[in-house]
This record gives C-alpha cells, structure tokens and sequence, in this order.
C-alpha cells in the first residue's frame, strides 16, 4: 500500500479531524483515546496484514511513523 493510501485510510477513522497529513502527531488529536488506538491497530491489521502492538502505537508519533512500522514488519 502506498502511504497516500495509508494516510487517507488511517485519516477516515477521524472523521471528526481535519487536515490529517503524514506528520500528524495522531495522539495529539481531539478524539484519541484507548478505543481509537484499537481501531487503528485493527484497520492496520484488516489494510496491510500487519499486527502492529500497543508498544508499537506508543512508540509511534505521526501517521508515517506508523506506515514505516507496517514497512518494515512486511519487509521483514
């Protein structure tokens, strides 16, 4: 998957938030929360086949830290 792709994928999961781009930092948004977290860990899953962890969310600050993630496990 391309990471235009990624992101406006990633981005459709807040609806409610504007302008999402690569270098949003997707903690600091409005409406993250706990559940928000396992909504992006499962669309990740369900998009790229990559199980990205609660660590891995943690560790992760913008939206292409999370693509680099799901690059790297797939290239692994």
């Amino acid at each position: 998957m391309q990471q235009d792709q990624f992101i406006k994928e990633i981005a459709a999961e807040f609806e409610h938030e504007k302008n999402i781009t690569a270098e949003t930092k997707f903690q600091q948004l409005k409406s993250w929360d706990s559940m928000h977290a396992l909504i992006v860990i499962a669309r990740i899953d369900e998009l790229c086949n990559v199980m990205l962890s609660a660590d891995d969310l943690k560790k992760a600050k913008t939206i292409q830290d999370l693509y680099q993630m799901v690059i790297r496990q797939k290239s692994s």
